[in-house]
């Protein structure tokens, strides 16, 4: 008797093995793309808004602050700028403001010169955003929002958050969030002290408890507000880390607690430029924590430069900056450093 195979069975079996595999294959594939996907939706769940993640750190005592603009109504004395968009920004009483809102007024800009470098570097790092720590009125923050980019900005004093948020809202600028918070060290309660009163920009924050040593003026001679202060560290997940940053410092003697209190975000951050205020006698005093700052950011690939004045710079040794000084010292005791990208 002979048996008859059937070839065709036979010659399609492989066929269907693939076949199987294939689909197993695809089915493994599916399940990993769904738990990559179960596990991104997951993440921005957890931190759906920054409100919810200071919440979620504990920050629950130092409740309620602002951090966006929607409760402030715009009111008060608007100019429109000189700078390339133009926008409308409130301005203080130029009578009374005579250090910054008086020169806006008069020339429609104020410290453009900067502006304009740190939004080149900018340009020249595609997708980068800007954060603004000690934003004042916002000059800095408000012309590089009008140029389209994505702004974080810190100003504890009430009247220039106001001032900075009414033209937020005036102007529309929805990739804008402003923080009515002091960029320090650890969770700190503070209060402000004024020693110009025709120079809001001159506002200086100290811990609550008494010291007169570190006052800059006295008491009776002051306006005194309180504050929050909380390190620009614990909002980390907020930020954009994967796109390069712009920073801006000016903090009004600040700089170190400032500059320590954002140490794990400086080592993450892909830092195009930094342009900083600092003063002579802090940076001395407080040599060691500046100069982890200075080295961090020369590891970097970021070069100091003094600004002289306008658009003259002049390099400056990163290993020694204690050194450093105003060109006009001891006449002048603050200056500005900026650190740009010359190497990867």
């Amino acid at each position: 008797m002979k048996i008859k195979l059937n070839r065709n069975r036979i010659s399609q079996k492989p066929k269907y093995i693939v076949v199987v595999l294939a689909l197993v294959l695809l089915a493994v594939l599916a399940l990993v793309l769904l738990a990559a996907f179960s596990s991104l939706h997951g993440a921005r769940k957890q931190i759906k808004t920054i409100q919810e993640y200071v919440l979620s750190e504990g920050f629950l005592h130092l409740y309620p602050y602002e951090v966006d603009c929607a409760k402030v109504e715009s009111d008060g004395i608007f100019i429109s700028t000189t700078t390339t968009p133009s926008f409308q920004m409130n301005i203080h009483d130029p009578k009374t403001d005579l250090a910054v809102s008086r020169p806006i007024a008069e020339d429609g800009c104020w410290e453009c010169e900067m502006i304009d470098d740190i939004q080149a570097s900018m340009a020249a790092h595609y997708g980068s955003w800007f954060l603004d720590i000690g934003t004042n009125i916002g000059m800095w923050t408000l012309s590089i929002a009008a140029a389209g980019y994505d702004t974080f900005s810190w100003e504890p004093f009430p009247e220039n958050y106001n001032r900075v948020c009414n033209s937020i809202n005036k102007n529309n600028f929805l990739k804008s969030k402003v923080f009515k918070l002091a960029a320090t060290r650890k969770p700190t309660h503070l209060k402000f002290i004024i020693p110009d009163k025709g120079n809001l920009g001159s506002v200086q924050v100290r811990k609550h408890e008494s010291d007169e040593s570190v006052l800059s003026a006295q008491e009776s001679d002051t306006h005194v507000l309180s504050a929050t202060g909380l390190p620009v560290d614990g909002w980390i997940p907020a930020f954009p880390l994967d796109r390069p940053v712009a920073i801006k410092l000016d903090v009004e003697g600040a700089e170190i607690e400032a500059l320590m209190g954002m140490l794990e975000f400086l080592k993450l951050a892909n830092i195009c430029h930094f342009a900083m205020e600092v003063r002579t006698g802090l940076i001395r005093v407080h040599k060691e924590e500046f100069q982890t700052i200075c080295t961090l950011l020369s590891l970097k690939g970021l070069t100091p430069f003094r600004r002289d004045d306008g658009h003259t710079y002049t390099e400056v040794d990163p290993t020694q900056a204690a050194t450093w000084t105003h060109f006009k010292h001891p006449k002048v005791r603050y200056f500005d450093i900026v650190w740009k990208k010359t190497s990867q």
